[in-house]
C-alpha cells in the first residue's frame, strides 16, 4: 500500500494541503519555516499518533483550535482529529465505508519502521546503526542477551585474570621446599613440656641416688650400733629396698635431644609455614589458571552463538553484516563506504522495514546530490515504493513548493493549457 491522497489542516504550520503523488518519489520543497517539515510530519501524526508526537507538544498551527489529517491508503482511509493538543480522534474505514474498532491496532499491523530515515541512519554512531540492523533482523533482544553474557563472563575472568597475575607472581618469588619437611609443625609447647617433666624426672632420680647413699651410710652407722638400734635398722632395710626399687624402674633421659629439638624448632617450623603457603598459591594459580581458561571458552561459546545468528539471519542487502564494531558491507565497515553505497544499503533497509505500507521518509534532503537523488528515484521505482522527501529550495522549481502553509506550485502536474 502507497498514499493515494493527503490531506492536512493546521498542522504545525501548515494552513490546508491536498497531495495526490503522481510519482513514487515526491520532493516537498520551500523556504526554511514554510511547513515543508509539517507535510512529512502530518503522515506519520495520522498513522503512528501518540509515538509520533512524543516531540510535538502542540500538532495544532498557532492560533487555531483543531487540526485533522486525512490519508487515502487505497485500501484504508485513514482520519485523525485534533481538538486540542493533547487529544486526537483516530477514524480508520475500507473502501466500503466500514469502520474498524481498534484502528490504531490495525494500523499498527501494517505500519513497519516508518520513522526509519535512511540519511538519518549514514549518519548515526556505528553502534546505533548495529542496533537499527538488529532490530529490522529482530535479533536485537537475543544479541542483547548475548552481548551482556559475554560483558559478564569478560569482567568475571578479567578480575580472575587479575587475581592469577598477583598469585602467580607471588607463587614464582617463593622459594621451593625441601623434600624432607615434616608435613605439619613442630609443637614446640608440647616439647618444652616434655623438657620440664624430664629435668623433674632427673632431678627425682638423684635425689634417689642421693638418698640412697645416705641410707648406706646410715645403714653402717646403724650397723655399728645395732645392738642399740636394732628396730631402726629394720625401718633403714625397708627405705633401702624402696629406694632400691624405685631406682630400678627409673630411667635418665637425656635432655641435650629435646633442648636441641626446641632450639631448631623455630626455623624448622618457618620452613614449614613457608612450604605450606608454596603448595597453597601452587593450587590456588593451578585453580585461578582452569577458571581462566573455561571462562575463554564461555566467551567463545557466546561468539560462535552470535556467529550462528549471523549466519542465519536473513539480511536485507547480501553482503551485509555486523560484527562487535557496526555494520559492515562486504567485509567494509558502512562509514567507509561511499555515500552512493550507503544510501542504496539504508534504502533497502528501510524498504526491508516497511514490507505492507511501502512509505519513506527523508527528512533534510537538501543533503542529497543529484547522483543520489537520481538513487532514490530509481530504487522507489524499481521497488515500487514511495518515498517523501523534504528539500529547502526557495525557487519552486522542484517537487511540491510549499509556501506560507499552503501548496504555492505543484511541478508534478501537468500545466493547464493557456497558463
Amino acid at each position: 500500500m502507497k498514499i493515494i491522497e493527503l490531506k492536512a489542516e493546521n498542522i504545525k504550520k501548515l494552513k490546508a494541503i491536498e497531495i495526490k503523488p503522481t510519482e513514487n518519489t515526491i520532493i516537498i520543497t520551500g523556504k526554511n519555516g514554510a511547513g515543508k517539515s509539517s507535510v512529512l510530519d502530518s503522515i506519520w501524526f495520522a498513522l503512528t499518533g501518540k509515538d509520533s508526537l512524543k516531540e510535538t507538544s502542540r500538532p495544532i498551527r498557532e492560533g487555531e483550535d483543531h487540526a485533522s489529517v486525512t490519508v487515502d491508503l487505497g485500501d484504508y482511509m485513514v482520519t485523525r482529529n485534533w481538538t486540542d493538543n493533547e487529544t486526537s480522534y483516530l477514524k480508520v474505514e475500507n473502501k466500503e465505508g466500514a469502520r474498524f474498532n481498534s484502528p490504531q491496532q490495525l494500523l499498527d499491523s501494517l505500519i513497519g519502521e516508518l520513522s526509519f530515515d535512511p540519511l538519518e541512519f549514514a549518519r548515526m554512531e556505528k553502534k546505533q546503526q548495529k542496533e537499527v540492523l538488529l532490530k529490522l533482523l529482530g535479533l536485537g533482544v537475543r544479541v542483547n542477551e548475548l552481548d551482556k553474557q559475554y560483558q559478564d563472563i569478560f569482567d568475571e575472568r578479567t578480575f580472575i585474570g587479575r587475581n592469577y597475575k598477583s598469585i602467580k607472581a607471588q607463587f614464582e618469588a617463593a622459594t621451593k621446599p625441601r623434600e624432607t619437611l615434616p608435613e605439619s609443625e613442630i609443637d614446640i609447647s608440647g616439647l618444652t613440656k616434655q623438657l620440664s617433666q624430664a629435668i623433674g624426672n632427673n632431678k627425682d632420680i638423684r635425689e634417689l641416688e642421693y638418698n640412697l647413699k645416705e641410707h648406706e651410710g646410715e645403714l653402717a652407722r646403724v650397723e655399728q650400733k645395732i645392738s642399740e638400734l636394732l628396730a631402726a635398722k629394720e625401718q633403714v632395710i625397708k627405705n633401702l629396698e624402696s629406694s632400691k626399687e624405685k631406682l630400678s624402674k627409673s630411667k635418665i633421659v637425656p635432655v641435650e635431644d629435646l633442648q636441641d629439638k626446641i632450639d631448631n624448632a623455630g626455623e624448622l617450623n618457618n620452613e614449614i609455614r613457608n612450604a605450606h603457603s608454596y603448595y597453597v598459591k601452587k593450587s590456588e594459580v593451578e585453580k585461578l589458571n582452569k577458571e581462566y581458561t573455561d571462562k575463554t571458552a564461555e566467551l567463545g561459546t557466546i561468539i560462535s552463538k552470535k556467529s550462528e545468528l549471523i549466519q542465519t539471519a536473513k539480511m536485507p542487502i547480501e553482503g551485509l553484516l555486523f560484527d562487535e564494531e557496526g555494520v559492515l558491507f562486504n567485509g567494509i565497515p558502512f562509514p567507509q563506504l561511499s555515500s552512493s553505497e550507503q544510501l542504496k544499503i539504508s534504502i533497502s533497509m528501510a524498504m526491508a522495514m516497511n514490507p505492507k505500507l511501502r512509505i519513506i521518509r527523508i527528512m533534510d534532503g537538501s543533503l542529497l546530490d543529484s547522483e543520489n537523488m537520481g538513487i532514490i528515484k530509481e530504487m522507489s521505482d524499481s521497488n515500487d515504493f514511495q518515498i517523501w522527501i523534504e528539500r529547502v529550495s526557495e525557487d519552486g522549481k522542484v517537487g511540491i513548493f510549499i509556501e506560507d502553509g499552503t501548496i504555492s506550485k505543484n511541478n508534478y502536474e501537468t500545466p493547464k493549457a493557456g497558463v
